[in-house]
């Protein structure tokens, strides 16, 4: 659970500063 968490905060974290 712990995993996915870090991987969904980190795949919404990258996403932001490509789109920026």
């Amino acid at each position: 659970m712990r995993s996915v968490a870090m991987y969904a905060l980190w795949t919404i974290l990258i996403g932001f500063l490509v789109v920026t």
